[in-house]
């Protein structure tokens, strides 16, 4: 009786969990799908319970097309790609430092300064915008893309991962290493980072994610095309009169899948990282 209780306790939990999937994941493929119709046909079908809404007839790649010849978005594409990748090597570069300095130094200030780094996880980043504004545009770095890397290059999460991951490392090794005559910077570029792939991996994913998703920030500090960012060039294709759905769901799929593509051979990596920080050695 029991294992009859128990299967149907299994079958209905699976059936939940796949009609819950399918209410997240079905808006997000009808868009994609829809990206490949032409506008006047986007909206066809579009009953939930009609078969018609995922197909993929009549199909074109106009949309695309359009997307990547307009200026704004062809540009804002090719900053993002830049500030995201130039935030990543400079910040994993830093984090790592700051967070070998937490694991295996002894400083005056280490606890207080580490409470402040664990204490940043519950700011909310848009509560720094004024303040971070008024540092960037006292420094005369507005409408830079300066000024877009800057304040994403320090990361809290990112140093707590590392001063985990480190911490688990035998200290016996720098000990080592210093008596031979090593220099820290060497310890942690010939003996630590090695060890410490799949944590740089998930750091560098954290902080390609912040930026080809920030909003707010760009908005704040952008001035001009040559300095715009993914998020806001969306905006370009709502106009007065009317909003360009093709080009518009082409360009919202570009900014999901582009990341999924990067994610998805580097999962094990990022989800190892994300495990390992909370584990204490």
């Amino acid at each position: 009786m029991n294992r009859k209780h128990n299967k149907r306790n299994i079958v209905i939990y699976h059936l939940l969990s796949i009609l819950f999937s399918l209410i997240f994941v079905l808006p997000i493929l009808w868009a994609l799908i829809a990206s490949f119709r032409p506008e006047i046909n986007i909206f066809q079908g579009i009953s939930p319970l009609s078969f018609k809404v995922l197909s993929f007839f009549p199909f074109t790649l106009d949309n695309y097309i359009g997307v990547f010849k307009n200026e704004v978005f062809s540009k804002a594409l090719l900053n993002t790609f830049f500030v995201a990748t130039t935030t990543v090597i400079i910040g994993v570069i830093i984090n790592a430092f700051a967070g070998f300095s937490f694991a295996t130094m002894d400083f005056y200030g280490k606890k207080v300064l580490f409470s402040i780094v664990v204490a940043s996880f519950l700011v909310p980043g848009d509560l720094l915008v004024i303040p971070t504004y008024n540092l960037i545009d006292s420094m005369g770095l507005i409408d830079t893309k300066i000024a877009l890397i800057l304040p994403l290059l320090g990361n809290g999460m990112v140093i707590f991962m590392f001063i985990q991951f480190f911490s688990q490392i035998p200290k016996a090794l720098s000990e080592a290493a210093v008596i031979d005559g090593a220099s820290y910077r060497q310890i942690l570029i010939i003996i630590y980072a090695p060890l410490t792939i799949p944590t740089i991996i998930g750091a560098s994913l954290i902080m390609f994610l912040a930026q080809w998703e920030a909003f707010l920030w760009p908005l704040v500090v952008s001035r001009s095309i040559n300095n715009g960012m993914i998020q806001l060039a969306l905006s370009t294709f709502t106009q007065q009169y009317g909003t360009l759905w093709g080009l518009k769901l082409a360009a919202s799929s570009l900014l999901c899948f582009i990341p999924l593509i990067i994610l998805m051979p580097l999962q094990k990596y990022y989800i190892s990282s994300i495990a390992s920080s909370a584990i204490k050695g």
